[in-house]
């Protein structure tokens, strides 16, 4: 599995977000460290993601409600760096 993470600018919460395009589950790291997969997610839901103004607000009222999230990292690397 190779994700190729995008950075997210000017958010609180929200450090990187990535997607897997084998399988089309979402992952999200936050600016703790910590990494969710999101795994029911649709292509609708990355592109709304996308383009989200707040993505931490998304990923809170629209992913987990609709695709369910599992912790998969509590922090990958200093600095808040992509894995």
């Amino acid at each position: 599995m190779g994700l190729r993470w995008n950075a997210v600018s000017n958010s609180s919460n929200v450090g990187h977000i990535a997607r897997d395009e084998s399988t089309g589950d979402i992952y999200v790291q936050f600016l703790d460290g910590s990494i969710y997969r999101y795994p029911y997610a649709t292509q609708q839901h990355w592109d709304d993601l996308l383009k989200a103004e707040s993505k931490g607000r998304y990923v809170h009222r629209v992913l987990q409600r609709e695709c369910g999230y599992q912790k998969v990292a509590d922090r990958v690397k200093k600095d808040n760096e992509p894995i």
